[in-house]
């Protein structure tokens, strides 16, 4: 290692804040520039790259050691897919890749079993663009095949929302939409799985 001298910077005392001012916006300015179509391109490429990535660098002992990786990372990404605004499409588009190349691998679904049914059960789940489908097919593939109590819990939601006309105060209608929507969401379950899987 050896110290480089940096360029010396003059600053006359008699303002001092205009001085730091213009030395550090050339650098506030760079920083301006970066549009937000760069995280988007990050992001596509951490769906391609990471998980394959992080299945050759750690050996199979070692493969509890991603999870606070990917914990982190989904920190980052839900917040996108729960965005499903027009804007935001794009981003949302990256992040369901990257969610469906992490799903592909068993190891890594602690770090994402719990956001992705909280996404799934969301209201506006259905609400995405067709691009994205065949990605959510595969997450939900993934999330139902790996553990089984994760379709049991959701035919256990489907029949309680079923058995839960005795309640007096519940408006009807809402209640029919509820149903009709978890009926929705098992219907798309279902046909992410493999044909017969659950017989």
């Amino acid at each position: 290692l050896e110290v480089k001298p940096s360029p010396k910077i003059m600053v006359d005392g008699n303002n001092l804040e205009s001085d730091v001012e213009d030395m550090l916006s050339p650098a506030m300015e760079t920083s301006n520039i970066t549009p937000s179509v760069y995280s988007v391109h990050a992001l596509t490429l951490l769906s391609e790259v990471l998980a394959h990535l992080l299945d050759m660098v750690f050996y199979s002992d070692e493969k509890e050691r991603v999870i606070p990786l990917l914990v982190n990372i989904m920190h980052y990404v839900v917040p996108y897919l729960r965005n499903h605004s027009a804007h935001n499409a794009s981003s949302y588009r990256a992040c369901v890749q990257l969610l469906s190349s992490l799903s592909g691998y068993q190891y890594t679904r602690r770090a994402w079993k719990k956001e992705a049914f909280d996404l799934f059960m969301d209201s506006s789940f259905f609400q995405m663009d067709a691009s994205c489908v065949n990605h959510w097919r595969a997450i939900m593939d993934n999330l139902m095949t790996h553990d089984k109590t994760t379709f049991r819990d959701l035919m256990t939601r489907v029949a309680v929302a079923q058995s839960s006309s005795l309640n007096l105060f519940a408006n009807r209608d809402v209640e029919l939409e509820q149903r009709a929507m978890l009926l929705k969401r098992l219907a798309f379950a279902i046909f992410s799985s493999e044909i017969d899987q659950y017989q």
